[in-house]
């Protein structure tokens, strides 16, 4: 499963991308810009706001790993770039209709899609005794909170737009991407959660925690989303992150600005509801783009507490 050329749909399939033209669509691809160590990190963000004063558009390709090496943590290696940036010179918005259209177009003429023989990186022995050691960390005072995360390894078949297209009707979320990238691959992701977002000096995050299956019934819903807002449980698990990027936040933030206007909002996506709350700051003047990558990368809705 390949891509044929270089672009990126970044898409907006919620109710707000489907009455505003929230998507975005990048193509005229005008290079690559790569490291693949944290040395050379700082080099190619001088690099990516050079391109933006020229007046190209930069769509970031992130490893998860690049956390880790900026802090100088041991991080297991990886055949990609830690991180890259692909230039464009158009960036097209659209409405979520819109862009499923152009996706749609493109899914045509293919057979069908889908992935196959899914396989985990760990069995259930595996699984149990990680289990069993992060509650040990979290008993003894090392962490309070942890993402446990395995991977899935799958042959997929078919193209990249029509495979795209069939998750996206069964899980439409704000933030959505199919990326064509230069080495041929494609990334494909699905997240309903803004992790952060700067819009004219605010920093804003909405970390997600709080689970449970929607039903399609309003009423089943109503009733499950006030339930899931009131669980202890649940609500110590969103409050324990967003203290977490309370801190992040104010790291590069003005003196006193950091605020948490929202607490424990439910809404639905697709099969699910999830509970999220937002914080918000001013971003400090002379802060630096690396600095702000510096406290807000990866996530800390991701990364667990501490």
């Amino acid at each position: 499963m390949h891509s044929s050329a270089v672009f990126a749909l970044l898409d907006d399939a919620s109710p707000d991308g489907q009455a505003h033209a929230l998507s975005r669509l990048y193509t005229g691809h005008m290079g690559t810009l790569a490291c693949h160590d944290a040395a050379g990190f700082g080099a190619l963000l001088a690099q990516l706001e050079a391109a933006l004063a020229r007046g190209l558009h930069a769509v970031p390709v992130l490893s998860y790993e690049l956390g880790a090496h900026l802090l100088g943590i041991p991080a297991k290696p990886l055949e990609t770039p830690l991180a890259q940036v692909l230039l464009f010179e158009r960036c097209e918005r659209m409405t979520a209709q819109q862009a499923a259209s152009w996706v749609a177009t493109r899914a045509l003429d293919t057979a069908p899609a889908g992935i196959a023989a899914i396989e985990a990186n760990v069995d259930e022995a595996q699984f149990v005794d990680a289990i069993g050691r992060i509650r040990a960390y979290i008993a003894a005072g090392d962490t309070y909170q942890v993402n446990y995360t395995y991977r899935l390894r799958f042959d997929a078949f078919g193209s990249v737009f029509a495979l795209y297209q069939r998750l996206r009707a069964r899980q439409p979320v704000p933030y959505g991407a199919l990326i064509g990238l230069p080495d041929g691959g494609a990334l494909l992701s699905f997240s309903p959660e803004l992790f952060v977002r700067h819009q004219a000096g605010t920093l804003l995050a909405r970390p997600m925690k709080g689970t449970a299956p929607a039903s399609g019934d309003s009423d089943t819903d109503a009733r499950r989303a006030a339930s899931l807002a009131l669980d202890t449980k649940n609500r110590a698990e969103n409050l324990m992150i967003v203290d977490l990027l309370r801190n992040d936040l104010g790291r590069v933030a003005q003196t006193g600005t950091v605020a948490v206007p929202k607490l424990f909002e439910v809404t639905r996506f697709g099969a699910v509801l999830q509970m999220t709350s937002t914080v918000q700051a001013q971003l400090r003047q002379d802060a630096t783009l690396a600095e702000v990558f510096a406290a807000l990368y990866p996530c800390g809705s991701i990364t667990g507490a501490p």
